[in-house]
């Protein structure tokens, strides 16, 4: 075992034995997990969520962002799985969901040159099997999709 995968061990299992620790603490109830790490710790993924959703929308089409945001939900769920308590998992990547995807869906659709249109006129079904899928996290997010593809028919009828 090389030393940085003993490293990387080690802290991850130090990271969960502290959740752990902060659960019991509790003695019936989660309260001080909830309130000394939990609630912080969503309140703070929350914020760097937002700032990288901003930062990927402006740096990417539409077709790379609802990829990087589909790796970032299951690599934030496989570190959920590992350093924290199980009633954090769901709660962390609701945020995700939230910050990358619901506050930004119509924006995603409709990007210029890469969205919903776009992937429709020039035959992006892979891209556009990944949004519905990604999408299907969300309450709307199939609709958003259906509505969008709905009003590109529409547009083709017309022309």
């Amino acid at each position: 075992m090389s030393k940085e995968t003993f490293l990387y061990k080690f802290f991850r299992s130090a990271v969960k034995n502290a959740c752990q620790m902060l659960m019991s603490l509790g003695i019936d109830s989660r309260c001080v997990y909830a309130e000394d790490f939990e609630t912080p710790f969503l309140q703070q993924s929350a914020e760097f969520y937002r700032l990288e959703s901003q930062k990927l929308l402006a740096e990417n089409s539409a077709s790379v962002y609802i990829r990087k945001v589909a790796a970032r939900i299951s690599e934030e769920a496989e570190r959920a799985v590992h350093y924290l308590d199980k009633s954090t998992e769901e709660r962390i990547i609701r945020v995700l969901e939230d910050e990358l995807i619901t506050k930004h869906i119509k924006t995603i659709v409709e990007m210029e040159n890469s969205g919903v249109d776009h992937m429709l006129k020039h035959n992006k079904y892979e891209d556009l099997a990944t949004m519905y899928k990604l999408f299907e996290r969300v309450p709307s997010g199939h609709q958003t999709v259906a509505d969008c593809m709905s009003n590109f028919l529409r547009e083709q009828g017309k022309a």
